[in-house]
């Protein structure tokens, strides 16, 4: 083991993002598509749009090795982050197979869909999505693959409730199931902890000194960064400098707030959710305003909760990891900034609630969980050996 004084989970999933685009070449092939509308039932279908999302044929025509890609919740598939790297290791491990990728969920580009109702978890957008992938996988052409998903972040819980839908639906329609494996990269194990670690950290730094709202979307953060040809390396070294690190850490938890959970709001009816502070007599700014006080009052209100279910129960995943009936490979990491630990010292404590949801997700015989200490959130991907291994492992 070894312990870095000046280690920081923030920095290592920065780093590790920026380190991810290298390997953008691996886009290189990809053509868009889309599942249309019609391929779901009606009680089923969350968006009244066609699903785009990218697809690149194996090289061999023999090759019936299928992956599908899930990006995080604001991650643009053609960003590249985390899913060039990963179809890179594809390529190289399964002799370029043919892989389909989607953009994050929480993507302007999926806000755009019509959803039915507001964004609150995979669960109601994973069946719609389902049922089209189904569709597209009975056309003749695209018949007898063998299929792994993969997510990240939100496209890891994305992939949970796929292979949950799979299994349920495989049993009662005594089909085949869809999908042969998946894997979940830093799925939100406890969606209340992680607004509650986002959100405490935001207001930290509202409180500070630090420009109000700036964050790695800011014209002036990506001026600055082109100035700087900041990269990888550059981000993991400032670790020691206590100044830098609090800037990189402003600059990432303001992201989520600032830039990502606005733009969700934004996407809302006109007058449905006003953005901004409550202390202004908005209806909030917060992951918490948004998703409970707001998201999931409007599910209660529109019939979508069974009756005496909470917030918490509605979205514990592990409700969904049960019903899974193939290998599935779940990484998530002690000390994760986003869903776990607002702390970057080597001291931190594990949140009670996620430990005990990692007990009740290992019931299932079917799944392996990975529980290391330290690795971020998605910052273990620098690790290239390891996902190989990891990748070809589970696939196989």
């Amino acid at each position: 083991e070894r312990v870095d004084p000046h280690y920081d989970g923030v920095l290592l999933s920065t780093s590790a993002g920026l380190e991810s685009l290298r390997h953008f070449m691996s886009h290189i092939g990809f053509r868009g598509q889309s599942l249309p509308p019609q391929w779901t039932p009606d009680q089923y279908r969350f968006y009244s749009s066609a699903i785009k999302f990218e697809k690149r044929k194996a090289r061999d025509l023999n090759n019936k090795r299928t992956f599908i890609l899930f990006g995080s919740s604001f991650s643009e598939w053609k960003g590249g982050t985390w899913s060039s790297k990963v179809a890179a290791i594809l390529n190289q491990n399964f002799d370029h197979p043919n892989i389909l990728g989607f953009s994050g969920f929480l993507t302007s580009e999926w806000l755009d869909y019509g959803a039915r109702y507001s964004p609150l978890t995979t669960r109601l957008p994973a069946k719609d999505i389902y049922f089209r992938l189904r569709g597209y996988f009975s056309v003749p052409e695209n018949q007898g693959q063998k299929i792994s998903i993969m997510g990240y972040s939100g496209g890891a819980n994305m992939v949970a409730s796929l292979l949950a839908i799979d299994a349920t639906y495989a049993q009662k329609s005594r089909q085949p199931r869809l999908f042969a494996s998946g894997i979940s990269f830093s799925p939100a194990l406890d969606a209340r902890l992680t607004f509650e670690v986002v959100d405490h950290e935001v207001d930290l730094i509202d409180r500070s000194d630090f420009p109000k709202g700036r964050s790695f979307a800011s014209f002036s953060t990506l001026l600055k960064a082109m100035v700087q040809k900041l990269n990888s390396t550059k981000v993991w070294d400032s670790r020691s400098d206590p100044e830098k690190k609090q800037e990189f850490r402003n600059l990432f938890y303001n992201q989520f707030v600032y830039s990502d959970l606005k733009n969700i709001a934004e996407h809302e009816p006109p007058g449905a959710f006003n953005w901004g502070p409550k202390s202004q007599g908005y209806d909030g700014n917060r992951f918490k305003d948004f998703f409970i006080d707001y998201s999931f009052a409007r599910y209660k209100a529109q019939g979508l909760v069974p009756r005496g279910q909470s917030f918490d129960s509605y979205t514990d995943v592990a409700n969904e990891t049960a019903l899974i009936r193939v290998p599935y490979y779940l990484i998530s990491t002690k000390d994760d900034p986003v869903l776990s630990s607002a702390t970057y010292h080597l001291d931190y404590r594990y949140d009670p609630r996620l430990s005990r949801k990692v007990r009740e997700i290992r019931r299932n015989p079917y799944i392996r969980v990975f529980n290391p200490d330290f690795g971020g959130h998605l910052g273990y991907l620098l690790d290239k050996d390891w996902l190989s291994a990891v990748i070809t492992r589970v696939c196989q």
